[in-house]
């Protein structure tokens, strides 16, 4: 006997709705993340490939005689004065090889990476003396210094990336060891490339190439575009093939058109809360600092800090949640590439006094603060008052959400009740942001 769903309706009604807030370009825009992005970028691969020679070959020929000028005044500044003979010497045969592995070692010298430092420039020939580079390769490392040899060599690649170079060709010998320690130094810049005004999508694919070939020398763990497109769960330990149905993805996220996890068209949560309430309502304290409260998988303060926040800390109480979440930060940093200060706290919100935080500027508790009791809740927005000016509350006035008959959840979830205890606290409210229809609104409230 078949049994009527009673709540199947306004289930529909929901649904309906949150595809109507998507909009025109926002339904197309998810028909073709869903249906097409993935096979278009991996398509275009061998059309980045041409463009990368091209991008070679305009940095190799462009104005030599003027970035051998700028270099000549720039060496006589920062070069120390060193014995004739001291170092490696490397000579070139072309001009153009010579001022861009010149070029690359001084900029990536002052980012603070591993590469040797240049001791003098023979201009006449041209030839450059380097510090001479003690270590070994990495398969004669002891096998119990490989692995913070890896973890090393991981965040110097991610340095010389976020300074505006790729490598582009490597092999085992580009980098040398310590035996003892296992630091890096990457020792050849020969064929670096800076990447500096390419788009997003080229700079991505050069440092892919990077990243893949390390990950193939050293068994290093960088994200690449090609491993993350096949991730079921930011957890990435999931592969799409052996998921069997697994959909463990609680706030969606569009990483890129062709990487996403979970429904991205509920605009209830994730990448579709984001776009359609937060980030045009959100208060983001640019260069101030985020205390995200029931963080979950940190989504929204890597928004925020990708948005202009310096700092962000969320607190979370499932474990799982901050795998995604440290995953995501990685993903992120890897799209952007830049380093972003976020950290998750593994607690309940009701814990937060106890946590001995500093002042923050902005914040927020989405969607979380109504699972706390009555008096915990008070309690814990007094306490918020005296750590920050701005706070964010997001209620939740979805009636479908089954709460086992707990009324008093639903009155901690209205807008009344986060009005009532911020006002009780010391806050005023600045504004309420409740879209018509939209079940889960926002109340910005300050000091």
């Amino acid at each position: 006997m078949l049994r009527f769903d009673r709540q199947l309706p306004a289930k529909v009604i929901k649904r309906v709705g949150q595809l109507r807030r998507l909009g025109a370009r926002g339904l197309v825009h998810t028909a073709y993340v869903r249906v097409a992005a993935p096979a278009v970028y991996s398509l275009t691969d061998s059309g980045r490939a041409l463009a990368r020679k091209l991008h070679r070959q305009r940095v190799r020929g462009r104005s030599l005689a003027s970035r051998l000028e700028f270099l000549r005044r720039r060496a006589a500044v920062e070069l120390p004065k060193c014995r004739a003979g001291a170092g490696v010497r490397q000579e070139f045969r072309e001009l153009g090889g010579f001022v861009q592995t010149l070029e690359a070692a001084l900029d990536l010298k002052a980012a603070g990476c591993v590469v040797p430092s240049v001791l003098a420039v023979d201009w006449n020939y041209p030839a450059i003396t380097s510090q001479s580079p003690s270590g070994v390769l990495f398969h004669e490392l002891a096998s119990h210094v490989r692995e913070d040899a890896i973890s090393q060599l991981e965040q110097a690649i991610a340095s010389i990336h976020r300074a505006g170079y790729v490598l582009d060709q490597i092999g085992e010998g580009s980098v040398l060891f310590d035996r003892e320690s296992g630091s890096p130094v990457v020792v050849d810049l020969s064929h670096a490339v800076p990447i500096a005004g390419v788009s997003r999508d080229m700079s991505v694919y050069l440092r892919d190439l990077d990243r893949l070939k390390l990950n193939k020398l050293f068994g290093m763990r960088l994200l690449t575009a090609p491993q993350l497109r096949t991730l079921l769960s930011p957890k990435a330990q999931i592969s799409r093939d052996r998921a069997h149905g697994f959909t463990e993805v609680y706030a969606p996220v569009l990483l890129r058109d062709d990487i996403r996890w979970g429904k991205i068209w509920n605009t209830d949560l994730g990448t579709g809360r984001w776009n359609f309430i937060m980030k045009d309502h959100l208060p983001i304290p640019v260069g101030g600092s985020v205390l995200d409260l029931g963080s979950n998988n940190g989504f929204n303060p890597l928004q925020m800090l990708r948005a202009g926040a310096a700092s962000a800390v969320g607190i979370e109480i499932q474990e799982s949640a901050i795998e995604q979440a440290n995953f995501l930060k990685a993903a992120y940093e890897w799209l952007d590439n830049r380093s972003y200060d976020f950290r998750s706290i593994h607690a309940s919100q009701g814990d937060l006094p106890e946590l001995g935080l500093p002042r923050f500027d902005v914040v927020t508790a989405l969607c979380c603060l109504y699972y706390l009791d009555d008096a915990d809740v008070r309690k814990l927005v007094h306490y918020i008052r005296t750590r920050t000016n701005v706070f964010v509350l997001q209620c939740n006035t979805d009636r479908l959400i089954d709460r086992r008959g707990d009324e008093e959840r639903f009155r901690k979830a209205s807008v009344e009740y986060a009005v009532e205890v911020l006002e009780q606290a010391g806050f005023t409210i600045r504004q309420i942001i409740a879209p018509p229809g939209y079940s889960r609104p926002l109340v910005i409230a300050r000091a």
